[in-house]
């Protein structure tokens, strides 16, 4: 989180530096603030760049759920932005019915390994992105 808060303030410094161009103070400050965080921003982008990669690799694995592959798109769409979601999230993300939802999850879960359910019930029962949140971790 460090990170985006990092680039936040980076843009506004920039944002800054473009309506105030004669202030010089404005630029330095931008400067050294870039050149200080210049480590965390760039693993920020490389993050950013993984998990996009991850999303394009596994949108490709979808192709092995057949007619599901569909609403198994639409699915991953829902976890790429919210990596932790139950079936009523991603029925209110994605518009499918519940009934499709459980069975793309059960095709990911089980057949390409692609989420994980965290919470061992048999009702209630929350998804895990494992592959994207384990990008998120890493150091």
């Amino acid at each position: 989180m460090k990170d985006i808060e990092l680039i936040d303030q980076g843009e506004i410094l920039i944002d800054t530096v473009n309506t105030q161009r004669s202030c010089v103070g404005h630029r330095s400050e931008f400067y050294l603030l870039a050149v200080e965080d210049q480590a965390p921003a760039a693993g920020a982008v490389q993050t950013a760049q993984d998990l996009n990669t991850l999303l394009a690799t596994d949108k490709v694995r979808l192709a092995e759920l057949g007619r599901l592959s569909g609403s198994a798109n639409q699915v991953m769409d829902a976890l790429f932005s919210h990596p932790v979601a139950n079936i009523g999230a991603l029925h209110q993300q994605t518009g499918l019915t519940h009934a499709t939802i459980g069975k793309v999850l059960d095709a990911l879960e089980h057949q390409l390994g692609l989420v994980r359910e965290i919470t061992g019930q048999k009702r209630n029962r929350v998804y895990a992105y494992t592959a994207y949140i384990d990008i998120l971790n890493r150091d």
